[in-house]
């Protein structure tokens, strides 16, 4: 799990817009936005389910809503949670005060599947940006990545080149959130 929040992400996107590093900035957003999902996502669900999918899941609608209150309209949502009394689900918007639910046999294993870049290549991609910001390279981790390369000519150019390309995978290979039109 990465020790980096969205919001902390987003303020390293900020500062690579004023350098010249755009694509930076853009995997920084996109990987910040990715964390905020992921974040919001995983409050309250379980790394695992306690049972094994079977029928019933695979057969059972994969959004249902919670109706609270089907003449209140949806946007009013500063009254606390009235309780289990009077409340029922549906397989569909009804309309009114209503709360969405996604199957946890569908979401569990996505979050637990979403790839998170390690702590290494984050700090990699800030002294990339850093550097092409300031024209300094400050820190020690992406010399130490140089350390790594194979007889290449420019050992710190080739890290930087594999620091962009292990971000663009992290990003590529993150899980895009279905909608229905």
């Amino acid at each position: 799990m990465s020790k980096y929040t969205a919001e902390q992400v987003e303020e390293m996107s900020i500062a690579a817009e004023i350098s010249l590093f755009t694509l930076a900035s853009v995997m920084l957003r996109d990987y910040a936005a990715l964390l905020r999902e992921r974040e919001s996502a995983k409050a309250g669900v379980p790394d695992d389910l306690d049972y094994v999918p079977g029928e019933l899941d695979r057969t059972a609608p994969v959004r249902i809503w919670l109706q609270i209150d089907t003449a209140a309209f949806i946007n009013d949502r500063d009254e606390p949670w009235p309780g289990c009394d009077d409340v029922t689900w549906q397989d569909e918007s009804v309309g009114g005060l209503e709360i969405q639910y996604v199957r946890a046999d569908l979401v569990v294993p996505m979050l637990a599947s979403a790839r998170v870049p390690d702590v290494d290549l984050v700090e990699r991609c800030k002294e990339v940006l850093a550097w092409k910001s300031t024209g300094l390279l400050r820190g020690d981790y992406l010399r130490e990545y140089a350390k790594a390369a194979p007889n290449h000519d420019d050992d710190l150019q080739w890290a930087e080149e594999q620091t962009k390309m292990q971000a663009m995978r992290v990003l590529a290979a993150a899980p895009k959130p279905e909608t229905e039109e």
